[in-house]
C-alpha cells in the first residue's frame, strides 16, 4: 500500500465546499481527520499486521476518505462511515494483541522488555498491559525548553529500578462501562461523541482508583495508577525532547487543538510512542496517583509516587484534544480536585509485576520548599 500523502495538506479537500448543516460539517471533519490518522498510523507501523489485514484496512480507509471528500454526503452515510471506522479499529486491535498469547502460562515476573499481555477478567481478557523496562531518566523540562513551566523545575534525574506494566491504551468506554455494569456504579457522560473505543471521559480521581481496585480484585494482581515519575519515564520513552518524537509538535502523532478534530478520538488512532504506548501526548489527560507539589523540590527520587493530604489536588499528565502544544508536551504537569471530571480527562492503569522488594511502594518524600 502506498505511503498516504500529509494529511493536513488534504483533509479537507472537498468538505469546506460542501452545502448543508453545520453538525453535519463538524461530523465529517471528525471522521475525515480520524481516517487520516488511522492511515499515518498504518503506513508507520505495518509489521504489527498481517499483509492481508494491513492491505484490507488500507483499501477501506481510502475508499472512506474518498466519501468524506466526496461533494455531497448524508447522516446516514456518516453513521456508516462511523460505523466501518469502529470494526475497524476493533479489528486492528485484536490482531495487535495476538502477541499476547506467546506469554500465557508464564509469570508477568518472567515477561521480557516491552511484552504485550493481558489479564484474564473471568471470561473477558483485562486491558492491554505493556512491560516497562527500569532505567533512569530526567524528570521535567531544561530550562531552555521552549514554554516550559516552573511547575517543571528543577529537572532532576530520576532511578526507577522496579519493573512495571502500563496500559497500552487510557481506558475506553468499552472497558469502564463493563466496570459500571459489574459494580452498580453510573455511566460517565460520553458528551454524544459515542462510547466504545473512544477513551473514557468524565471520571473523577476516586473512580479512576476504584476501576484499578476492580482489577486487582479479578485478577488478583495489583493495579492502580502510575506515579507522576513512572507517567513521565513511560511517555518519553528513553527520549528527553519536548515531545516523545522530538522538539515540534506534529498534528500527525497527537491528538491537540492545533490540528486536531476537536473531540476525542478511538484509542490507538495516532502513532505509538517508542515503547508501544498510544495516546501519551494528546487525545485525553490523564490521572496519576500523586499529590499536587508546584515544583520538585524534595520530590522521590526513586519513581515512587509523592503523597500529601488525603484531599489534596492531584495530578494530571499529557495534554489533551482541548490544549495547544506547549500543554502537551511531555514534562507539562497540572493538578485538578480529586473530585472533579471533566471532557478531557481521564486514566490509564499500571500494574506492579510482583510483591518483591523492588516494587515501588507510595512514598511521602522529603518536605517541598515549593509554594
Amino acid at each position: 500500500m502506498d505511503r498516504p500523502e500529509n494529511p493536513s495538506s488534504s483533509s479537507s479537500n472537498g468538505i469546506n465546499n460542501r452545502a448543508g448543516d453545520s453538525r453535519r460539517l463538524r461530523e465529517a471533519e471528525a471522521l475525515l481527520h480520524e481516517v487520516d490518522a488511522h492511515l499515518v498510523n498504518l503506513a508507520s507501523h505495518p509489521a504489527d499486521l498481517k499483509k492481508e489485514l494491513y492491505d484490507e484496512a488500507g483499501t477501506v480507509l481510502h475508499r472512506l476518505k474518498a466519501t468524506l471528500n466526496a461533494p455531497r454526503i448524508s447522516l446516514a452515510d456518516l453513521d456508516t462511515i462511523r460505523a466501518e471506522l469502529e470494526h475497524l479499529d476493533r479489528t486492528f486491535f485484536d490482531a495487535l494483541i495476538e502477541a499476547c498469547e506467546l506469554f500465557l502460562g508464564m509469570r508477568t515476573s518472567e515477561l521480557p522488555d516491552l511484552a504485550l499481555f493481558r489479564d484474564r477478567l473471568g471470561d473477558e481478557a483485562g486491558p492491554a498491559m505493556v512491560v516497562i523496562p527500569s532505567g533512569r531518566f530526567m524528570m521535567g523540562s531544561p530550562e531552555d525548553e521552549h514554554d516550559r513551566d516552573d511547575a517543571e523545575s528543577p529537572r532532576h534525574e530520576v532511578v526507577i529500578e522496579h519493573r512495571y506494566c502500563l496500559a497500552r491504551y487510557p481506558v475506553t468506554f468499552e472497558e469502564y462501562d463493563a466496570f459500571c455494569r459489574a459494580t452498580g456504579r453510573a455511566l460517565p457522560n460520553d458528551r454524544f461523541w459515542g462510547r466504545g473505543r473512544l477513551p473514557v471521559i468524565n471520571v473523577v480521581w476516586e473512580d479512576a482508583i476504584a476501576y484499578c481496585g476492580w482489577l486487582s480484585e479479578l485478577t488478583r494482581a495489583e493495579y492502580r495508577l502510575p506515579s507522576e515519575a513512572e507517567w513521565e519515564y513511560a511517555c518519553r520513552a528513553g527520549t528527553s525532547m519536548a515531545y516523545p518524537w522530538g522538539s515540534e509538535w506534529d498534528p500527525n502523532r497527537a491528538n491537540g487543538s492545533e490540528g486536531g478534530p476537536g473531540r476525542t478520538t478511538l484509542v490507538g488512532s495516532y502513532p505509538a510512542n517508542g515503547w508501544g504506548l498510544y495516546d501519551m501526548i494528546g487525545n485525553i489527560r490523564e490521572w496519576v496517583s500523586d499529590s499536587w507539589h508546584a515544583c520538585y523540590e524534595g520530590a522521590p527520587t526513586d519513581g515512587s509516587a509523592w503523597e500529601g493530604k488525603k484531599r489534596d489536588c492531584r495530578v494530571v499528565r499529557g495534554g489533551s484534544w482541548f490544549f495547544y502544544p506547549r500543554i502537551c508536551r511531555a514534562a507539562f504537569r497540572f493538578w485538578f480536585e480529586p473530585d472533579v471530571g471533566v471532557s478531557y480527562l481521564g486514566f490509564r492503569p499500571a500494574r506492579s509485576l510482583s510483591q518483591g522488594s523492588s516494587e515501588p511502594s507510595i512514598g511521602r518524600g522529603q518536605h517541598s520548599n515549593c509554594t
